[in-house]
Parts: C-alpha cells; sequence; structure tokens
C-alpha cells in the first residue's frame, strides 16, 4: 500500500548537464544544471531567478546545453558549487564558442544542444526558459555512418532526490527499442497460440504451407468461392505462393494473429479449405473466416473446422469473443455462424463487397461464456 511522504522537492531521475552562456563580467561562463526536458525541437530548462546564469541568458537569449558522462563528474559538481568567478578557466575545460549562438561548447561533453531563447517565464524563484534547438551537435562515435544517433553509447548520468538526499544515478549496459515489450509480449501469446496441427473426428486441421499452393489456388481463383469471403479471385499460382510467403506471415506478424490452418480430410494431404482469425479487434477478441473448394459444400465440413478453432483459441488464447462478419447474400455462412451458436449483433446495409455491389454486412458474436453453454 502506499503512503504520502512530505518533501520539499522531489528529483525522480534528470539528467544532468552544464549550462554554457555568455557572461557580461567574465566573456563566457557555465553552471550546473539539473531540470530540463525536451519534445521535438523545443526545450525547457529551470534555473534560480537570483542567480547569475539567469541575469546573462535573459540578456543574450541564448545558451548552450552541455551533456557530459559520468567520467566529468568533478568538472560538473565544481561547476555548480563555484559562484561569483570565471569557471571555464579555471576548471581547464577545453572549449569552442558556437558560432550560432556564441555560447561555449564544451569539448568534453559528448552531447550539445544549441539554444535560442523563445520566452521566460518566472514563478515562485524559478525562471523557466523556454528555448528552441537550433542544432545538435554530437561526438563522431556517437553518430552511425547514415547519421543516426547511437543511443545505446551514450550514458549520461542521473539526478535524483528529495529534500533529503539528492544522488547520481548513472546507466548500465541494458538497451531495449520503445515498442519492444509489447513486441515481445505479443510474439509470446503468437508463440503460445496454436498447436501446428489439430485433429477433429473428420478432419486435419494444419498450417498451411508454400508447398499448399498450388491446392489452395484451386478454390481461391474460384468467384464463388472469393467474392463472398471479401476478396477478388486469386489470379495466378505465382499471386498465391507470393500470399503465403510474404502477405500472409507479415499480416499475422503486424496484426498478431495466429497461424490459422489449411482444411484437409483425413487420409488425404490435400488443403480444401481453411479457417483462421483474420483480424484482431482486441486484445481478447478476434474475428474467425473460413473458405471451402465448392466440391467439398454441403458435408459439414466448416462447422466442424471452425468448432476445433474456436474451442482452441477461447481455451488457449484466453479469448473473450469471436467475431464473424459476412455479407447478407452469403447464406452459407450465415448458417455456419448460427450452427456455432453466433449471434447476429448487426446489420450494417448497403456496405460493397469485393465486386462493388451494394449489400447487408453482417456482424455476429460470441461470447466465451456462450460458448461454453453451446458446445
Amino acid at each position: 500500500m502506499k503512503q504520502s511522504f512530505k518533501t520539499s522537492k522531489l528529483y525522480y531521475g534528470f539528467p544532468i548537464f552544464i549550462l554554457g552562456y555568455q557572461d557580461q563580467n567574465f566573456g563566457h561562463n557555465i553552471t550546473t544544471c539539473s531540470s530540463s526536458y525536451s519534445l521535438g525541437d523545443w526545450l525547457v530548462i529551470g534555473v534560480g531567478s537570483e542567480e547569475n546564469v539567469a541575469d546573462q541568458i535573459k540578456y543574450y537569449q541564448q545558451f548552450t546545453v552541455n551533456i557530459p558522462d559520468e567520467h566529468l563528474m568533478l568538472e560538473m559538481e565544481q561547476a555548480g558549487f563555484i559562484t561569483h568567478r570565471e569557471k571555464l578557466k579555471h576548471l581547464g575545460l577545453d572549449y569552442e564558442i558556437s558560432e550560432r549562438t556564441q555560447a561555449p561548447i564544451l569539448e568534453a561533453c559528448p552531447v550539445v544542444l544549441d539554444c535560442q531563447v523563445d520566452r521566460i517565464i518566472e514563478e515562485d524563484g524559478i525562471c523557466h526558459i523556454f528555448a528552441k534547438i537550433l542544432d545538435r551537435l554530437a561526438d563522431s562515435d556517437l553518430v552511425d555512418d547514415k547519421g543516426h544517433f547511437k543511443n545505446d553509447r551514450f550514458a549520461p548520468t542521473y539526478f535524483m532526490g528529495d529534500g533529503h538526499q539528492r544522488v547520481y544515478r548513472y546507466l548500465d549496459d541494458r538497451v531495449d527499442s520503445m515498442g519492444s515489450f509489447i513486441k515481445k509480449a505479443r510474439e509470446r501469446m503468437t508463440r503460445a497460440e496454436l498447436p501446428e496441427q489439430i485433429e477433429t473426428e473428420r478432419l486435419v486441421l494444419r498450417v498451411r504451407r508454400v508447398a499448399d499452393a498450388e491446392d489452395i489456388h484451386a478454390y481461391a481463383s474460384l468467384p464463388e468461392v472469393a467474392y463472398p469471403a471479401g476478396f477478388p479471385p486469386v489470379k495466378t499460382l505465382e499471386d498465391e505462393i507470393y500470399y503465403l510467403e510474404h502477405i500472409l506471415p507479415e499480416r499475422n506478424q503486424k496484426d498478431n494473429l495466429p497461424a490459422g490452418y489449411g482444411i484437409v480430410v483425413k487420409g488425404t494431404d490435400k488443403i480444401i479449405g481453411s479457417v483462421d482469425f483474420n483480424h484482431r479487434h482486441e486484445d481478447d477478441v478476434l474475428e474467425i473466416g473460413y473458405t471451402l473448394h465448392p466440391d467439398y459444400w454441403g458435408r459439414g465440413y466448416v462447422p466442424e473446422a471452425a468448432r476445433a478453432l474456436i474451442d482452441l483459441a477461447f481455451k488457449e488464447l484466453k479469448l473473450h469473443k469471436i467475431e464473424l462478419t459476412c455479407f447478407g447474400y452469403n447464406i452459407r455462412s450465415q448458417r455456419v455462424a448460427e450452427k456455432l451458436g453466433f449471434t447476429l449483433e448487426a446489420r450494417i446495409r448497403d456496405r460493397k463487397d469485393a465486386q462493388g455491389n451494394r449489400c447487408d454486412d453482417l456482424r455476429y458474436g460470441l461470447l466465451k461464456s456462450e460458448w461454453e453453454l453451446f458446445k
């Protein structure tokens, strides 16, 4: 259980930087800061209103943000504690003067931001300085051949603490790309989703392979199969191969969908149809779809295959709901939905099918709780 605590301030992790600026008294000067944030080309820093740096930045309207790593900790502290004197020469820091802002750029700092003041807001003894970043500079070993910043090579020091104690925190070598945790979670879920093959009373449901392209093209190329299923007939065998090699796996990976199955009659190894999830509506809501070669219509193969996939998905994928869509003229698909216990939830009128014809779009849904009672 969390509890309230009282403190005059809380620094929850800010990179330390050395502020470089022109100084009316000493020519150029520096001081240490830790309060800042950056978004796009904007930077906001905070300095005490009574400090010399505040007066100088108000006057010159320009400054540099020099971001050190842990090798410059002594100089960083000295730049903050020493006052009322020219610090650059005293600390023996090498620097050059920015052509854009006339503020010092510290050679020892791996990353430097050149900034132009836009406005300053004073509140409770603090100057909140809003500035535009004119240029970003980095040591050559922090920039790759394409001009991209090497995030994993840069290790600024972070300032943390409260009114009682303040400390420095250092980065370690761990680096994870943004979005990687969501991606890993989805990959884990995908890997654990479905076995490569399952069996029903009369069917084998297995993952489709490129070697199955000819069998799949035999029915996916037929208008009476393709158009009701919502896609144009596949023109060539090469198109089907490309779909199996690229489009299908890339879609599944992008939308975090299980691979789905080809339908095979026991005693053969020929794919005569498919049953899979073609759309993810929510983390625990998938949409099911199916196709079947006309030579096998009327035998109950689609309900049998879909029933097995639905049962497996509710158990293994922890789904809350499975949805199904079909066009108003697709009576066969409607019968399948009814046989499986789906409820018609919506009739969207005058949508267009894959041929551009106006028709109703039917939306069915099946809850896990309903399936447990229905099956």
